[in-house]
């Protein structure tokens, strides 16, 4: 069940998905989704989202992007969560 959201969510990391689409495509309700969700990868959906487009922000400065550009690109609104 939890497996098909954290592919949307990989595939769609930069956008504010919220839980009732990815649950409603899981045949399950949302709060059914997070606990199983929680269960397998060890963190929320929300959290799987936020790791994965920091993991990027942070990726692209090395590739030449200005960290302002970064974080924009991934829907951060600023470059803040991109500092240690």
């Amino acid at each position: 069940m939890a497996r098909a959201p954290r592919s949307a969510a990989a595939a769609r990391f930069a956008e504010n998905i919220g839980a009732d689409k990815p649950a409603r495509g899981a045949g399950c309700s949302r709060f059914t989704l997070y606990r199983g969700f929680r269960a397998t990868y060890g963190f929320a959906p929300s959290d799987y989202q936020r790791d994965l487009r920091l993991r990027r922000a942070r990726a692209l400065p090395a590739e030449g992007t200005a960290p302002s550009t970064a974080a924009a690109a991934v829907g951060f609104a600023d470059r803040a969560h991109l500092t240690d």
